[in-house]
């Protein structure tokens, strides 16, 4: 449970843009519903760098006189923002059907399974955080340590022993898991790979400047960061309908009959998933293509 400011900082996080001077910056909410917003936080950002204390004198000024930039955001970045918040979307509604009254008390490990899953729509905004200031092996990280958290509860959810659940790894809940999801080890492996910086991959972080070699504290993958996102929040309820079909009458990825449980191979979630990913491929090659 977090306070309303928290959970607004938070709101805030997940999409904005930037105004900026030479001397001040601030970042506001993203979208046509904040443009009169946008426009005062503009005016006290030029009025503050100019050193005038006239907001009115400033807006008319320097603000309303000013022609529209061209478009910053480009194609893959609100692709990318489209992804993340399906993502985000998609795991909320699977937490909301979650029904606990009039029903039995669970096992002990679909109680410790709904603990672990439930705080993962935070883990889901860190990583999105990261990714979207360019951090791309540190949002791998993060995502890395979610997938974990995501098999731990599918492997807990059938047991009822506090030793045993206690004693589950990390890489054993997801050789479960994977048999029951097969590309969960290929995710997992992709994600391994990119935590940390193999020596070969030192490239990527340095580019010749003024006859200097710079390094790069931040990379545009945002296609790849995208692919990742998605396919944690699909995952994520599968394991959650699956762990918790006792407690919900809906269900989006998985089929239960004779409390036997089946994965749906033709979620909706999968196909909007797929052409969120190709179409920023498609994106990603064009801008290839151009330089």
């Amino acid at each position: 449970m977090e306070d309303d400011t928290g959970h607004r900082v938070r709101n805030l996080l997940e999409n904005f843009d930037v105004i900026s001077t030479y001397t001040h910056m601030a970042i506001v909410p993203a979208g046509e519903l904040y443009q009169e917003l946008i426009q005062n936080v503009k005016t006290a950002v030029a009025a503050t760098s100019l050193g005038l204390t006239s907001l009115d004198y400033t807006r008319k000024a320097y603000v309303e006189n000013i022609e529209p930039s061209e478009e910053i955001e480009t194609s893959l970045d609100k692709e990318y923002t489209k992804a993340y918040f399906l993502a985000k979307n998609y795991v909320h509604e699977a937490r909301k059907r979650l029904i606990t009254s009039e029903r039995d008390l669970p096992s002990m490990g679909v109680f410790g399974s709904s603990v672990v899953l439930e705080r993962l729509e935070s883990t889901l905004f860190s990583a999105h955080l990261l990714y979207s200031l360019g951090n791309v092996y540190e949002g791998h990280a993060v995502s890395r340590v979610m997938l974990e958290q995501i098999a731990w509860a599918y492997q807990a959810s059938g047991l009822n022993d506090r030793e045993a659940i206690s004693k589950i790894k990390p890489n054993q809940a997801i050789s479960q898991l994977k048999k029951f999801l097969p590309k969960v080890g290929k995710l997992y492996g992709y994600l391994s790979k990119h935590t940390h910086i193999d020596y070969h991959r030192h490239h990527e972080f340095i580019k010749a400047e003024n006859n200097q070699n710079v390094v790069l504290l931040g990379q545009d993958r945002l296609d790849e960061c995208a692919m990742v996102l998605l396919h944690l929040a699909d995952i994520f309820v599968v394991v959650w309908e699956f762990s918790q079909h006792d407690y919900l009458n809906e269900f989006t990825a998985i089929d239960v009959k004779d409390n036997v449980v089946n994965l749906l191979d033709n979620r909706l979630f999968s196909v909007q998933m797929e052409a969120i990913i190709d179409n920023m491929e498609t994106i990603r090659n064009k801008m290839d293509s151009e330089t």
